[in-house]
């Protein structure tokens, strides 16, 4: 946004007329008179500003563009939704082992409020959302903690809740892990590589 119209702006001045110097103006915006001068006589030829005397305003023009300027800002940061897209492949079967294990059955049904189908989905995202997955990791995640039998001892795991194809999922990053940064494992309610086909979208808030 030009920043003499952000100043006229600050001031009322897409409101109606206000009363200020190009010298105003141009200590306001850090530069000099001439250049203050110059600029305002460019906004006025493209109709942006209007002058009556010593009074100027921001024309409906001018506004209408700040105002298109706000729209495409707000849209960049008010976007909440963090899609990342793959697609299934098969894994080892360590995750429907681990999924059956009671301590974290009992912690993701806790956390999430659902029972997970005993299996993990494997997604393996494209290498441009890698990015985001580690920013997922910047997130609050909730840590389930890990446990010991007498025979070994169970890692952490750190989930967060989302979407898969708009069904309700968690996320699971475990401790442990043998997958690369482009798999994502997946746990849900219920049997997701039955359900699931084709394209996979995962949304994160």
């Amino acid at each position: 946004m030009d920043e003499i119209l952000f100043a006229l702006l600050k001031k009322g001045a897409h409101v109606g007329y206000i009363r200020i110097s190009t010298s105003q103006i141009a200590e306001i915006c850090g530069m000099s008179q001439q250049n203050a001068s110059r600029r305002i006589i460019e906004l006025e030829k493209g109709e942006i500003l209007k002058r009556v005397g010593k009074d100027i305003k921001v024309t409906d023009l001018g506004f209408g563009m700040v105002k298109e300027e706000y729209l495409e800002l707000k849209k960049i940061f008010e976007i909440k939704k963090m899609q990342l897209k793959g697609k299934i492949i098969e894994g080892a079967g360590q995750g429907k082992y681990y999924m059956s294990l009671e301590h974290y059955k009992k912690n993701i049904e806790k956390n999430f409020g659902f029972v997970p189908y005993p299996g993990t989905l494997n997604v393996k995202i494209r290498k441009e959302d890698i990015g985001k997955r580690e920013r997922i990791l910047t997130k609050d995640l909730i840590i389930i903690k890990g446990f010991a039998t007498k025979n070994r001892s169970f890692g952490e795991l750190f989930c967060y809740p989302a979407r898969i194809n708009k069904i309700n999922c968690v996320i699971v990053f475990p401790l442990r892990t043998h997958h690369e940064k482009d798999v994502i494992e997946i746990v849900a309610k219920e049997n997701l590589r039955k359900k699931l086909k084709g394209k996979i979208i995962i949304e994160v808030d």
